[in-house]
């Protein structure tokens, strides 16, 4: 991954912490040359999002919000951006998720590391532990200029614990400020 798509990233990611962030997203991706699709999520299907790059070489990323939760929407943004920035070209034209699904395709593998240290660098992500409280979560985001909310879901995942911190991962908050 190039240093531009990261620093891009890190930018991107840090709208999270903005209150209006949910909103500055299209506009933020629109100026970079890529287009957002927000779509409800399809019954029966678990698309999670997709890259892709039409025939003109306008790059689009597509969420379905299949997960109404703020940690879920950054880091599939963070993912699907780390597609349409280093993994489409003439060979690869689309690329579609379910993040649930534990791949062993590096291509995957790539986008889910990119979305993490994006969101929180590895440096702030040491720092993390088991018997982290609210206040560390909380800190932790600031550290890292993300929304707490970002903190508390790698958290769950790492520590494999969904029931603590639940109520920080922002459950439907995504399509209330997207209208």
């Amino acid at each position: 991954m190039a240093k531009h798509d990261m620093a891009t990233a890190r930018e991107l990611a840090k709208l999270s912490a903005d209150p209006n962030g949910l909103k500055s997203v299209a506009g933020f991706l629109a100026s970079r040359g890529i287009a957002l699709v927000i779509l409800r999520h399809l019954p029966g299907t678990y698309l999670d999002g997709a890259a892709m790059r039409r025939a003109d070489g306008v790059r689009v990323i597509a969420l379905t919000l299949r997960y109404d939760r703020i940690d879920n929407f950054w880091f599939t943004l963070l993912h699907e951006f780390a597609h349409v920035s280093c993994h489409l070209n003439e060979e690869i034209s689309m690329i579609f998720d379910d993040l649930e699904l534990g791949s062993e395709d590096k291509i995957e593998e790539e986008a889910d590391l990119f979305a993490q240290r994006a969101l929180i660098p590895d440096d702030i992500w040491a720092q993390a532990r088991a018997d982290f409280g609210v206040q560390e979560i909380c800190s932790l985001a600031e550290r890292a200029g993300v929304h707490p909310a970002i903190v508390a879901g790698r958290w769950q995942r790492e520590f494999r614990d969904y029931r603590r911190f639940s109520k920080l991962v922002g459950h439907g908050e995504v399509r209330s400020a997207l209208g």
